[in-house]
């Protein structure tokens, strides 16, 4: 009888054992195919003017280009939605885009139209969608803000 508890015990303990490394299995799994990551790092360079040189200033309707060192250690597509934020808050919309980023490191330049807003302060922001997952869905980022002058 007591060597009969011990096979039971064992089968059990085996049997729970078994259930227990599935279970870390099936987390594991679904974090690898649900969760993704953000694949790329951002670092501002800086506004510039069509010189290429580096400006915080610029009158409406000047031509903009926001500069930024890019690094991806896979290939993405990344739709970027930009905006100007004035000091109120007032978020205003740049024209979107998508961008197909290589593996590696490279500048970048997003360029626009300074738009018709009022002289001042803002901050040009930009939002990401891209996808970094098994499964298709869809993540986002923002990249770091960058402040301009609008002059008349």
């Amino acid at each position: 009888m007591i060597q009969g508890l011990r096979i039971r015990d064992r089968a059990i303990m085996g049997a729970a054992l078994y259930l227990g490394c599935l279970f870390v299995s099936v987390i594991a799994l679904g974090w690898l195919v649900l969760i993704g990551g953000k694949p790329f790092t951002v670092e501002n360079i800086g506004p510039v003017n069509t010189d290429g040189l580096l400006s915080r200033e610029f009158r409406v309707g000047e031509l903009v280009g926001i500069k930024r060192r890019f690094c991806s250690d896979q290939p993405i597509t990344l739709h970027y939605f930009p905006a100007l934020r004035n000091a109120s808050g007032f978020l205003f919309a740049l024209p979107s885009t998508m961008i197909e980023q290589p593996i590696g490191c490279r500048e970048t330049i997003y360029g626009f139209r300074m738009p018709d807003l009022p002289a001042g302060n803002y901050t040009y922001v930009n939002a990401v969608r891209f996808q970094n997952n098994l499964v298709g869905r869809d993540e986002t980022s923002t990249f770091p803000p960058i402040n301009v002058r609008i002059l008349r």
